[in-house]
């Protein structure tokens, strides 16, 4: 009998917890529909309107951060599709940018509350679906290049906990990285030396 209390109420509290982070994005949702930033958010859809249009990454574009915009190109010809035009493509891009971080940040919590407790792993969710670097909620190279990091991080406890981590896992979570680092460029140089130390830490 207590087992079964125990585990309604840990049922109840994860209830709350998903209540919490639904009302989060519920006020995020709101939160699109106002304001104006005047400085990067148009310009994230620009480059990969122009590669929809038929421009070639690298030949007609030399923007050092134009790798991500071929990640967005599916997302905005989605859009466009539908609508036809451009018009509406800031608030479109909000509400993808809100649904993106919920899913993750659903995703955190799921992972950390058995790691840490149901409030930790909840803050820890909720400062990951209201963080937007530069307070831009848009689909920049910031956001998906911490998007797949995440991913990468909850891909890889996952596999562990599973005790399941085989060489195709590692090539996943590799090429997760990979589309990290494609975002964002730097982080490749990251990427290169852990490989380095992870290659001469090998028995051979």
């Amino acid at each position: 009998m207590e087992y079964f209390m125990l585990k309604f109420t840990k049922v109840k509290k994860d209830i709350l917890c998903y209540a919490i982070l639904s009302t989060a994005l519920a006020l995020l949702v709101i939160r699109c529909f106002f304001g104006f930033d005047p400085t990067d958010e148009s310009f994230y859809y620009t480059i990969p309107l122009r590669f929809i249009k038929g421009d070639c990454p690298i030949i007609d574009e030399w923007n050092l951060s134009q790798f991500y915009s071929v990640l967005l190109c599916p997302i905005l010809f989605l859009f466009t599709a539908i609508t036809g035009s451009m018009q509406g493509i800031i608030l479109y891009g909000r509400l993808v940018y809100c649904v993106i971080s919920f899913i993750l940040s659903i995703g955190v919590f799921r992972t950390f509350r058995e790691r840490i407790d149901r409030f930790s792993a909840l803050c820890c969710a909720l400062l990951y679906l209201f963080c937007a670097r530069g307070n831009i909620m848009g689909i920049s190279y910031y956001k998906l290049y911490s998007c797949f990091l995440t991913i990468a991080l909850l891909l890889y406890l996952y596999f562990r906990d599973q005790k399941s981590l085989r060489p195709l896992h590692w090539f996943a979570l590799g090429l997760i990285q990979g589309l990290a680092a494609l975002c964002m460029s730097y982080f490749a140089l990251f990427i290169l030396t852990g490989s380095i130390l992870a290659i001469s830490n090998l028995k051979v």
